[in-house]
């Protein structure tokens, strides 16, 4: 009898052991979500506001950089290409700004 009851609570802790690691997990994915909608968020702002301007001011610049700084740390070394995408996009448009101000840096 009791080996039997220690069996039931081994398979009980085992249970709500495994449930604890599913929903820990749950929460870390939708953490994980959020986080990176911020950086999709501030990119794609940042994009929608220099679309039909190539020239942005440097308070956009500024928070393109630092909407989109996390980036690296949250998708990963598994996906370079989303860090060379931002990077290359807050480049394109620096030098878009630099050519279309004769040259030198904008200033406001």
């Amino acid at each position: 009898m009791q080996a039997i009851l220690t069996l039931l609570v081994a398979v009980a802790v085992a249970f709500f052991t495994y449930l604890k690691w599913w929903l820990d997990r749950a929460v870390h994915r939708r953490e994980m979500f959020v986080k990176r909608f911020a950086v999709y968020q501030a990119a794609a702002q940042f994009l929608s506001e220099s679309r039909g301007n190539l020239r942005t001011t440097s308070e956009q610049q500024i928070s393109f950089a630092k909407g989109t700084e996390p980036a690296i740390f949250l998708f990963g070394l598994a996906s370079p290409e989303i860090d060379a995408y931002l990077k290359s996009s807050g480049s394109r448009l620096e030098l878009s700004n630099l050519r279309s101000a004769g040259g030198t840096a904008r200033s406001r």
